[in-house]
């Protein structure tokens, strides 16, 4: 049974874990789950809370409520430069829910037993769960430290072949903090002329927390030749700090779009009005303003823990790890120290009271590493840090 093939996201099964021994008294602090800190923006709960005493907690139409999608449009239009029409966007019941939608459609669509789906290692553990789950064959795209980890033609250009039909780009990058210039994106364009049955998933979640001041982020939405082969995941979770509310949208190729609705009918029938309503006010900014300052000051606090972190773990002996340059993570490997991420996952949770994700349940490439959040407060982190130092120093 492919369900069978289905695996657990380690980072939850962390977080709960963590939990359940902060509730039994333990000063836990969680480096482990990917969850702003910061509380979602008072405008945003006042539209939800306004939306629901107005009688508005009905179902709706399966692929989000008509002024929802026309906000998102209007979003995209304003911050990528790019023209969609109302009828190419799905909001979801979470960004995740995109993701699996994106695998079961393509394989689906490819008609066969032989597709073969490309996905990033390190990456997102639900991108190759998914794709085994799906029935096509799921391919590991090693990413290279050397290269920031961005995904890069030329690692990709030996995977292709006739029976490829997916391909999984995530940038910034989770677990690694790795970013795609708009020059690795015009190389897998140019690369992907030669296999136009493949179609480009680009998860663009954390696109909001590009760490230098200078730089932009590159979206796929910017190549117009990867229009009618590609769909873009995004959503609401990291960037208005609403992992909870269970948001988010995406843009998709016409064609696909009556499997995705039937797919929305025979799963969840629509996403929650209310939450839908939060969304417009979070697209729309604070006093309809079209700003983010909320978003702005996450991105500047996530730029400055990861330097902070990063740099605190390379002064220790036996420790790498690259600056990262988006999303919120930092991802160092302990094989200098001869560590398995695996065994400092658990042991930091029992003996430092430090919850950490191993590398290992981010793919192949990852067993030395861990993936740390910089998703907590400035004291957890600076406390974190000295747990850690001083667990190194006891255990050489």
């Amino acid at each position: 049974m492919l369900l069978d093939l289905l695996e657990n996201e380690s980072a939850l099964e962390v977080l709960d874990r963590a939990v359940n021994l902060r509730n039994l008294g333990r000063p836990i602090i969680n480096l482990g789950v990917g969850q702003p800190d910061a509380r979602t923006p008072q405008h945003v709960c006042a539209a939800a809370i306004k939306a629901i005493e107005e009688g508005k907690h009905g179902y709706t139409p399966p692929l989000g409520i008509p002024e929802l999608r026309k906000c998102v449009a209007n979003y995209v239009k304003r911050r990528f430069d790019c023209e969609v029409s109302n009828e190419q966007i799905v909001i979801t019941p979470g960004g995740k829910m995109s993701i699996c939608w994106a695998l079961l459609v393509c394989q689906a669509m490819a008609g066969d037993a032989d597709a073969e789906f490309i996905y990033p290692d390190p990456g997102f553990p639900i991108y190759a769960s998914m794709a085994r789950a799906s029935g096509a064959k799921a391919v590991p795209l090693a990413l290279n430290s050397d290269d920031g980890y961005a995904t890069r033609a030329e690692y990709l250009k030996p995977l292709l072949n006739k029976n490829s039909r997916l391909l999984i780009v995530n940038s910034p990058h989770n677990p690694t903090g790795g970013v795609m210039s708009a020059e690795h994106w015009q190389e897998i364009a140019e690369l992907l002329m030669d296999y136009p049955k493949v179609t480009v998933l680009s998860d663009e979640i954390y696109s909001d927390f590009i760490f230098s001041d200078n730089s932009r982020h590159a979206s796929l939405l910017a190549l117009s030749s990867m229009r009618e082969r590609s769909i873009i995941v995004h959503g609401w979770s990291k960037s208005f700090a609403m992992t909870g509310w269970r948001l988010g949208w995406s843009i998709w190729p016409e064609t696909f779009i009556p499997l995705v609705f039937s797919l929305a009918v025979n799963s969840y029938s629509c996403p929650a009005e209310h939450v839908q309503h939060a969304g417009i006010a979070a697209l729309q900014g604070k006093n309809n303003s079209g700003t983010y300052e909320h978003t702005e000051k996450m991105r500047k606090n996530f730029a400055r823990r990861a330097k902070l972190i990063s740099k605190s773990l390379n002064a220790i002996d036996g420790i790498s790890c690259i600056e990262p340059r988006g999303a919120f993570y930092v991802y160092p490997s302990l094989e200098g120290r001869g560590l398995l991420g695996i065994d400092v996952q658990n042991r930091w949770l029992d003996e430092i009271d430090v919850a950490v994700v191993a590398g290992a349940g981010f793919g192949n490439t990852g067993k030395h590493h861990i993936r740390i959040s910089c998703a907590a407060s400035d004291d957890d982190i600076t406390e974190a840090l000295a747990r850690i130092e001083k667990w190194l120093q006891k255990n050489q």
